[in-house]
């Protein structure tokens, strides 16, 4: 679940992530996109994970991807 207000996401992968960041709110032209970074245990270092939903899609069901590290998940939000 997204609260796409926040940014917060709710499930099995996202729920640790803390302090999102709403890059684009969505419309009927752009994705919904969300970004998580936090400083990584080496100098300079970043993590960087980032979820979009492509709020495009005619209907209720839109395609997201969630990206996270070597992690890539797809699928489809209702």
């Amino acid at each position: 679940m997204v609260v796409k207000r926040s940014g917060e996401v709710i499930g099995d992968v996202m729920d640790t992530l803390k302090n999102p960041k709403v890059i684009a709110s969505g419309s009927a032209g752009n994705a919904y996109k969300v970004i998580w970074m936090q400083k990584s245990s080496g100098k300079n270092g970043a993590f960087v994970d980032y979820l979009s939903i492509d709020e495009i899609v005619n209907g209720s069901k839109k395609p997201f991807g969630f990206f996270s590290g070597g992690l890539l998940m797809t699928g489809i939000c209702e």
